[in-house]
Protein backbone atom coordinates (compact mmCIF):
# COMPACT_ATOMS: atom_id res chain seq x y z
CA UNK A 1 0.00 0.00 0.00
CA UNK A 2 1.54 2.86 -1.01
CA UNK A 3 0.01 6.72 0.15
CA UNK A 4 0.31 9.73 -2.62
CA UNK A 5 -0.93 13.12 -2.85
CA UNK A 6 -0.56 15.94 -0.21
CA UNK A 7 -0.23 14.08 2.23
CA UNK A 8 2.55 11.90 1.00
CA UNK A 9 4.19 15.39 0.23
CA UNK A 10 3.85 17.16 3.18
CA UNK A 11 1.21 19.64 1.93
CA UNK A 12 -2.30 18.12 3.67
CA UNK A 13 -5.02 20.59 4.77
CA UNK A 14 -7.69 20.02 6.88
CA UNK A 15 -10.10 19.95 4.20
CA UNK A 16 -7.22 17.21 2.22
CA UNK A 17 -8.07 13.87 1.47
CA UNK A 18 -6.02 11.03 1.49
CA UNK A 19 -4.68 9.01 -1.32
CA UNK A 20 -3.73 5.38 -0.97
CA UNK A 21 -2.57 3.08 -3.73
CA UNK A 22 -2.93 -0.84 -2.90
CA UNK A 23 -1.23 -2.92 -5.01
CA UNK A 24 -2.73 -6.34 -4.62
CA UNK A 25 -0.23 -9.50 -5.10
CA UNK A 26 0.51 -10.87 -8.54
CA UNK A 27 -2.50 -13.33 -9.19
CA UNK A 28 -4.41 -12.09 -6.54
CA UNK A 29 -8.18 -12.37 -7.17
CA UNK A 30 -9.66 -10.55 -3.54
CA UNK A 31 -13.23 -10.13 -5.61
CA UNK A 32 -15.90 -7.64 -3.47
CA UNK A 33 -15.34 -9.90 -0.38
CA UNK A 34 -11.70 -8.75 0.42
CA UNK A 35 -12.56 -5.08 -1.19
CA UNK A 36 -15.31 -4.81 1.64
CA UNK A 37 -12.80 -6.23 3.93
CA UNK A 38 -10.55 -3.72 3.36
CA UNK A 39 -12.96 -0.71 3.48
CA UNK A 40 -14.04 -1.99 7.06
CA UNK A 41 -10.39 -2.01 8.24
CA UNK A 42 -9.89 1.74 6.75
CA UNK A 43 -12.83 2.89 8.57
CA UNK A 44 -12.50 1.15 11.34
CA UNK A 45 -9.16 3.48 11.35
CA UNK A 46 -11.01 6.63 10.59
CA UNK A 47 -13.37 6.08 13.57
CA UNK A 48 -10.52 5.65 15.99
CA UNK A 49 -8.91 9.00 14.79
CA UNK A 50 -11.88 10.45 15.22
CA UNK A 51 -12.33 8.88 19.18
CA UNK A 52 -8.84 10.41 19.58
CA UNK A 53 -9.46 13.57 17.93
CA UNK A 54 -12.45 14.89 20.27
CA UNK A 55 -10.63 14.45 22.90
CA UNK A 56 -7.33 16.63 22.16
CA UNK A 57 -10.37 19.11 20.37
CA UNK A 58 -11.98 19.06 23.83
CA UNK A 59 -8.76 19.56 26.01
CA UNK A 60 -7.90 22.45 24.11
CA UNK A 61 -11.65 24.18 24.42
CA UNK A 62 -11.39 23.63 28.39
CA UNK A 63 -7.49 24.25 29.11
CA UNK A 64 -7.22 27.21 31.47
CA UNK A 65 -11.30 27.47 32.41
CA UNK A 66 -12.93 26.75 35.43
CA UNK A 67 -15.70 24.38 35.81
CA UNK A 68 -18.16 27.78 36.91
CA UNK A 69 -16.38 29.80 33.60
CA UNK A 70 -17.82 26.66 31.63
CA UNK A 71 -20.81 26.04 32.64
CA UNK A 72 -21.48 29.88 32.06
CA UNK A 73 -20.54 29.36 28.45
CA UNK A 74 -23.88 27.82 26.77
CA UNK A 75 -22.51 28.16 24.05
CA UNK A 76 -18.74 26.13 24.35
CA UNK A 77 -21.04 23.71 26.57
CA UNK A 78 -22.90 23.01 23.88
CA UNK A 79 -20.15 22.50 21.29
CA UNK A 80 -18.17 20.09 23.76
CA UNK A 81 -21.96 17.89 23.96
CA UNK A 82 -21.53 17.49 20.13
CA UNK A 83 -18.15 16.29 20.40
CA UNK A 84 -18.50 14.04 23.36
CA UNK A 85 -21.87 13.28 20.93
CA UNK A 86 -19.62 12.43 18.05
CA UNK A 87 -17.35 9.83 20.16
CA UNK A 88 -20.71 8.01 20.98
CA UNK A 89 -21.39 7.79 17.06
CA UNK A 90 -17.99 7.00 16.20
CA UNK A 91 -17.80 4.12 18.63
CA UNK A 92 -21.51 3.10 18.13
CA UNK A 93 -20.11 2.27 14.70
CA UNK A 94 -16.68 -0.12 15.56
CA UNK A 95 -17.07 -3.42 15.14
CA UNK A 96 -18.05 -5.90 18.11
CA UNK A 97 -14.68 -7.29 17.18
CA UNK A 98 -12.85 -3.86 18.43
CA UNK A 99 -14.84 -3.97 21.08
CA UNK A 100 -14.62 -7.34 22.25
CA UNK A 101 -10.70 -6.96 22.21
CA UNK A 102 -10.83 -4.63 23.94
CA UNK A 103 -13.24 -4.52 26.60
CA UNK A 104 -11.60 -2.70 29.32
CA UNK A 105 -12.68 0.59 27.75
CA UNK A 106 -16.60 1.21 28.39
CA UNK A 107 -17.97 0.79 24.78
CA UNK A 108 -21.83 0.62 26.16
CA UNK A 109 -21.39 3.83 28.82
CA UNK A 110 -20.05 5.93 25.80
CA UNK A 111 -22.88 4.75 23.30
CA UNK A 112 -25.23 5.35 26.54
CA UNK A 113 -23.32 9.05 26.84
CA UNK A 114 -24.10 10.15 23.27
CA UNK A 115 -28.05 8.62 23.65
CA UNK A 116 -28.45 11.05 26.37
CA UNK A 117 -27.15 13.91 24.79
CA UNK A 118 -28.67 13.03 21.65
CA UNK A 119 -32.14 12.09 22.90
CA UNK A 120 -32.45 14.09 26.55
CA UNK A 121 -30.82 17.43 25.67
CA UNK A 122 -33.42 19.64 27.56
CA UNK A 123 -32.19 17.17 30.70
CA UNK A 124 -28.34 17.52 30.00
CA UNK A 125 -27.08 18.95 33.49
CA UNK A 126 -23.54 21.41 32.43
CA UNK A 127 -21.92 20.20 35.28
CA UNK A 128 -21.95 16.76 34.04
CA UNK A 129 -20.78 17.71 30.53
CA UNK A 130 -17.90 19.53 32.10
CA UNK A 131 -17.04 16.47 34.65
CA UNK A 132 -17.29 13.95 31.54
CA UNK A 133 -14.76 16.31 29.59
CA UNK A 134 -12.45 17.08 32.30
CA UNK A 135 -12.21 14.22 33.58
CA UNK A 136 -13.03 11.19 30.93
CA UNK A 137 -12.20 12.33 27.96
CA UNK A 138 -8.37 12.56 28.57
CA UNK A 139 -8.66 8.60 29.78
CA UNK A 140 -10.63 7.63 26.94
CA UNK A 141 -8.10 9.18 24.75
CA UNK A 142 -5.22 7.32 26.59
CA UNK A 143 -7.38 3.59 26.32
CA UNK A 144 -7.99 4.04 22.19
CA UNK A 145 -4.90 5.37 21.63
CA UNK A 146 -3.33 2.12 22.86
CA UNK A 147 -4.88 0.21 20.99
CA UNK A 148 -2.92 -1.19 17.87
CA UNK A 149 -3.85 -0.25 14.33
CA UNK A 150 -4.39 -3.09 12.46
CA UNK A 151 -2.96 -2.17 9.06
CA UNK A 152 -4.15 -3.86 5.92
CA UNK A 153 -0.74 -4.77 4.46
CA UNK A 154 -1.51 -7.32 1.67
CA UNK A 155 -3.37 -8.71 -0.87
CA UNK A 156 -3.89 -12.91 -1.18
CA UNK A 157 -5.80 -14.58 -3.08
CA UNK A 158 -7.87 -16.40 0.14
CA UNK A 159 -11.11 -17.26 -0.66
CA UNK A 160 -12.35 -16.36 3.08
CA UNK A 161 -11.06 -12.88 3.52
CA UNK A 162 -8.84 -12.16 0.46
CA UNK A 163 -6.23 -10.09 2.32
CA UNK A 164 -4.07 -10.66 4.58
CA UNK A 165 -3.55 -8.13 7.55
CA UNK A 166 -0.86 -7.63 10.07
CA UNK A 167 -1.38 -6.21 13.96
Amino acid sequence: MSLFGSAARGEMRPDSDIDLLVDFLPGARPGLFGVSAMMREFTALQRLNGILEAPDWIAKAITGRTEDEFVADETLCYVVAQKLTTIGEAVARLSQEIRARHSAVPWPDIVGLRNILVHEYFGIYSPLIWQTAADRAPVLREQVAGIPARRVVRVSGAPDRGFAREN
